[in-house]
């Protein structure tokens, strides 16, 4: 189910796009510059960086190496004071823009139908059309999100005049945030083992398997990820010396009673003693011991990133300290969906939250 939030909106004329002399404020290190805690940048699409048009129904916008827009549709045209025209059609951010804070639309030209702006925490999400806004009339519009993509969509004529975007772009590719009122992420069980709560990116985990999902149950399928969750230990947890094979998982797939197919996990093998693991299929193959124990009832974020270079490398991080880096190539198995692990039922839940997950393939 889609969540939408409609804008009424007069029917005002609209001569010009809104005066921005620069297109680009801020050209980014999208790979990893810090940024100052609170800087924000603008991007504005408007008639000084219009797309190359193919053939009326496709095109592209290369604003630099990190920031690409799509154009799909029919009746592509360009001209000046606006961006781009078309008789039905998608724009779509095809590259991240991590942490948007506001899209501001002016499209003059938009008759017979709703324009449409999808946002989403991954390309999957907009891809699925998740969480919408409808811009109902021709004027203005300013949205304030959270989201690191976004389309915009109409079936009927409409015009661009200018896209503003504004946005943080944090150095850390993990700071990423769901959009506003997401569910698009959640944990769900495989079998029938459950998870005592699995709504919107947050709840406890008590026994068994998770894989991540999106609101509609399906998978993730990504190659080269970067995983993380947050977690709560109980007092009892952190107490005990038994290996519960607690941690971030990934699997070929699930089997039929909730057990993983082919998969290597990154967790705590001993909670009283801080010792930690990286196991493929059961076997561990790299570990150590945390510098100083968990503390109960505080937050801990747990982060595994697979990467593409000369090898495929598995970084894991507890709270952004790297604690292990491994060869993905000795589980020999492509993986094609994350979870989390956490065998007890003797012993009270743990608690997760911010659970997020992007990638390619």
């Amino acid at each position: 189910m889609k969540k939408i939030t409609y804008f009424l909106i007069g029917a005002l004329a609209v001569g010009s796009a809104v005066g921005i002399a620069a297109a680009v404020r801020h050209a980014p290190n999208m790979l990893g510059e810090m940024r100052a805690t609170g800087e924000t940048y603008t991007l504005t699409l408007d008639d000084t960086n219009q797309p190359t048009i193919t053939g009326g129904t496709s095109g592209i916008l290369d604003v630099n190496e990190y920031i690409q827009f799509e154009y799909v549709g029919t009746g592509l045209s360009v001209k000046s004071g606006r961006h781009i025209a078309m008789s039905s059609g998608t724009i779509t951010s095809k590259k991240q823009i991590r942490k948007i804070t506001n899209i501001k639309v002016t499209a003059p030209v938009n008759t017979n139908n709703n324009l449409t702006l999808y946002v989403g925490y991954s390309l999957a999400d907009v891809t699925a059309q998740k969480y919408a806004y409808s811009i109902i009339g021709t004027s203005q519009v300013s949205v304030d999100t959270k989201c690191n993509y976004f389309a915009l969509y109409s079936n009927a004529t409409f015009g661009i005049s200018t896209i503003t975007i504004t946005y943080e772009c944090p150095g850390d590719e993990s700071k990423y945030e769901v959009p506003t009122g997401s569910d698009s992420m959640k944990l769900v069980y495989g079998g029938t083992k459950k998870a005592l709560t699995i709504n919107d990116g947050a709840g406890t985990i008590l026994d068994g398997q998770t894989v991540v999902t999106n609101a509609d149950g399906l998978q993730y399928s990504y190659k080269y990820v970067t995983f993380k969750v947050e977690f709560k230990f109980p007092a009892n947890v952190l107490a005990s010396s038994n290996d519960f094979n607690f941690g971030l998982q990934g699997q070929k797939y699930m089997n039929a009673d909730g057990s993983p197919n082919a998969a290597f996990q990154f967790g705590i093998t001993n909670f009283s003693t801080g010792a930690w693991a990286m196991k493929v299929s059961g076997t561990s193959k790299d570990s150590g011991t945390l510098g100083s124990p968990f503390v109960a009832d505080t937050w801990y974020e747990f982060k595994m990133v697979i990467t593409a270079g000369s090898t495929y490398t598995l970084n894991c991080y507890i709270d952004d300290v790297l604690l292990s880096s491994t060869s993905r190539g000795s589980l020999n198995k492509n993986l094609y969906t994350y979870g989390v692990r956490y065998g007890s039922g003797s012993y009270d839940a743990i608690s997760f939250r911010n659970l997020s997950l992007t990638g390619n393939n």
